[in-house]
């Protein structure tokens, strides 16, 4: 599985989840939809996605977890 197909699953599959109301996961989580990926390298993806500004951080203060931009409400 090539970074750009990962990416695009990764989307895929958390728009799904977005659906069904549940918008932010943990880094473990995501790491799960990778399976064909070794953790180091699954990570890595995951920050890409942040970088380009697809996926973004999001806290609690106490907790912080990752989720779609476009469904994570900041603030």
């Amino acid at each position: 599985m090539e970074r750009q197909t990962a990416k695009d699953q990764i989307e895929k599959e958390l728009t799904k989840k977005a659906q069904r109301n549940k918008t932010l996961f943990e880094v473990r989580d995501l790491i799960k939809l990778l399976p064909k990926f070794k953790s180091r390298e699954a990570k890595k993806i995951i920050q890409e996605m942040i970088e380009e500004e697809i996926l973004i951080y999001w806290s609690s203060g106490s907790t912080t977890k990752i989720g779609l931009k476009k469904f994570v409400k900041q603030g």
